[in-house]
């Protein structure tokens, strides 16, 4: 007979510690981070489940508690908390009374990422993701949502700069904020080919760029 308390599940005389909600996540983050190692590595479809698991130093049995599948791992990395991560820098952003302190802290918060010692296995790992995308539906989906997340909060960045008059009011903000997301993925492109791109100095034009700073020529 199943016996359920606070702290514990028991079958009879056997006492079965309950496991945390903090060690579950470092967990799944193991198993996420063994998975893109791989991906960069191998790529998303050479890569097997038995393969994560040698990463992970898990046994099959283990990883299959937490994730039925490759997209799944995917999934579990683009959460709700990332998007939420992603949404808390945009709103900090916000809060900025001058335009150019408001790009200029949009850019540190996203930009900073590639100088993260394990930006170089996601960006490369993102290169397989994104072939992937286009025929794979739950990996679409599963991207999808936190595009849609940073898209609907950089939309509130434009529009507030249009609304100052900083930004020209005629331009489309949709089409302002793809032109600032491509920004942002370009260089993740151009940092998975050459991880030696200097990302401050990227960061500094990508900043000149959206401040209108880059341009000396006469009018």
């Amino acid at each position: 007979m199943l016996i359920k308390n606070e702290h514990s599940f028991s079958f009879g005389a056997k006492h079965v510690p309950k496991v945390s909600e903090a060690h579950l996540e470092a967990r799944k983050e193991q198993i996420v981070r063994a998975a893109f190692l791989c991906f960069a590595r191998k790529g998303f479809h050479p890569t097997t489940m038995q393969d994560i698991c040698a990463e992970a130093h898990l046994s099959p049995g283990a990883l299959y508690r937490y994730f039925a599948g490759k997209e799944e791992i995917i999934q579990s990395a683009c959460d709700e908390a990332q998007a939420a991560q992603d949404a808390g820098l945009i709103a900090e952003a916000l809060a900025e009374p001058d335009t150019r302190a408001m790009f200029h802290r949009l850019v540190h918060a996203f930009f900073s990422r590639f100088d993260d010692p394990a930006a170089d296995v996601y960006n490369r790992a993102s290169l397989q993701l994104w072939a992937e995308m286009a025929v794979n539906d739950r990996v679409r989906e599963s991207f999808s949502h936190n595009h849609a997340v940073v898209h609907a909060g950089l939309g509130e960045v434009v529009r507030e700069a249009q609304r100052r008059g900083d930004l020209d009011g005629s331009l489309d903000p949709g089409a302002l904020v793809s032109a600032m997301i491509a920004l942002y993925d370009g260089f993740r492109l151009q940092k998975a080919l050459d991880p030696t791109i200097d990302t401050a100095a990227y960061a500094r034009v990508a900043e000149a760029l959206l401040g209108g700073t880059s341009w000396t020529g006469a009018r």
